[in-house]
């Protein structure tokens, strides 16, 4: 059986090229960096990784109302919408920035 070729407009498959673009570069941090977990507010949780002056970060909403942050460099959002100075997370919905 012939393999069909998927689409470049497959929304599940870019999402994956994005995840594994980040996982890549960041896999030093994940594996030697510091780890913090933090409970934002009920339902919505901070994951951070530290090492050697880089950041990674994810925030994560599994409430069922919106959660409401200050913009900065987003590497993957799902879920999530930008207004002038602020992102919002909808709920399900989760963040990942990078420096």
């Amino acid at each position: 059986m012939p393999w069909e070729r998927v689409s470049s407009d497959n929304d599940m498959l870019n999402f994956m090229k994005k995840l594994i673009e980040i996982r890549k570069p960041a896999s030093a941090i994940i594996q030697h960096g510091k780890y913090s977990l933090q409970e934002i507010k009920q339902d919505v949780v901070a994951l951070e990784w530290k090492c050697d002056g880089q950041i990674l970060k994810a925030i994560f909403n599994q409430s069922k109302e919106d959660y409401l942050l200050e913009k900065e460099t987003v590497a993957l959002a799902s879920n999530c919408q930008e207004l002038e100075n602020q992102l919002v997370i909808s709920p399900k919905g989760f963040v990942i920035f990078k420096n």
